[in-house]
């Protein structure tokens, strides 16, 4: 009897089973043959980098060809999605990138589109904006780093155009001023924090010993003997290396620059380490060829002390606290704000 009510009990629950399938079949509407491709282009998939709940969202199919997405209301265009696209793929060294690559940047180009217009909604609700003394007062600056190169010329050599260039920069701008006026206290950088960063990072500060040398290099020993006995007959051996020396240094008298142990290959250190500055070297044969040394200069070793290495540390902090608080804050912005997606519009972007 056991055995018989355990069978029953077994057919019951399989009956039971059976039957909640075939409701939950019945209640989705369609079957697994019914599914079709837009049901699919409406599911997201991973890599898309779109937020499952606007993609998943009923708004999201609701809204016009014409639009990728929208911001708080604001619409950006599937045009707008396109040619900013396209501008990304030119700068790619890919004519015809692969699928993922494709879909990496079809992502990477929606998100700074929504990031572009959720930073624009934020500095005008907050009457903030960057003004043309202030973008020219840029522009001056990275010409300076360029020394003094027109900005025009530095942005071709870099393969950029200008308006694309300037819309980039002055939003950086303007995030910047956001940045500040709603998280200024995140990216100050206390004096302790100073101290303690210079402790971790000693080892940062040390520098080794050094010398300065500078050098002549021929293809042939009867060149550099020539040369040498110039230099013992008083002859500068900086004009002497402008004459004789083959090496690319040559037109600045052959100075190698500052340099320690292990930079330069080993028969050139076991040379100048053992010369006293003034010193002229024999001739060397190496592997480059012939060559002769002279010591112009030399340091200690020494460590850069806290002071000195104190305004370094403190614009090296303010710069790491004012990307956290940057990419916070546009978290904060993104979880706030109603943005939808046409996903299906999206996807066909290329």
């Amino acid at each position: 009897m056991r055995r018989c009510s355990q069978a029953m009990t077994a057919w019951y629950l399989c009956g039971v089973l059976l039957l909640i399938v075939g409701l939950i079949a019945g209640c989705s509407g369609k079957s697994e043959e019914q599914i079709s491709d837009d049901d699919l282009l409406n599911e997201p998939s991973e890599g898309d980098g779109l937020t499952p709940q606007a993609a998943a969202s009923p708004n999201a199919v609701s809204l016009p060809n014409t639009v990728a997405a929208t911001v708080n209301g604001e619409e950006i265009t599937v045009a707008a999605l396109t040619e900013r696209l396209h501008a990304a793929l030119n700068q790619q060294e890919q004519t015809a990138p692969d699928e993922y690559v494709l879909r990496q940047l079809r992502e990477n180009t929606l998100q700074e589109l929504i990031k572009q217009r959720l930073i624009a909604q934020q500095a005008h609700k907050q009457n903030i904006t960057v003004t043309d003394e202030e973008f020219q007062a840029y522009v001056k600056q990275v010409q300076e780093e360029y020394n003094g190169a027109d900005i025009q010329d530095i942005l071709k050599e870099q393969g950029q155009a200008y308006p694309e260039w300037e819309t980039s920069q002055r939003e950086a701008l303007l995030l910047d001023k956001l940045v500040d006026a709603n998280m200024q206290t995140m990216t100050t950088v206390a004096p302790q924090e100073i101290e303690q960063y210079y402790e971790r990072h000693k080892d940062k500060y040390d520098y080794p010993a050094q010398v300065r040398a500078s050098q002549i290099l021929t293809y042939d020993e009867n060149t550099a003997k020539q040369a040498l006995q110039e230099i013992r007959n008083g002859a500068s051996f900086n004009e002497v290396a402008r004459k004789y020396s083959e090496s690319e240094d040559a037109s600045n008298g052959g100075d190698l620059g500052f340099f320690g142990r292990g930079i330069m290959p080993p028969e050139f250190d076991d040379v100048v380490f053992a010369m006293k500055i003034g010193d002229v070297s024999e001739i060397i044969h190496t592997q480059y060829g012939y060559q002769i040394f002279m010591l112009t200069d030399q340091r200690d070793a020494y460590r850069v002390t806290f002071e000195d290495a104190k305004p370094q540390i403190e614009q090296l902090l303010k710069k790491q606290k004012r990307m956290f608080a940057m990419d916070l804050w546009m978290a904060e912005l993104e979880n706030k704000a109603t943005i939808v997606l046409n996903q299906r519009m999206i996807l066909q972007v290329n």
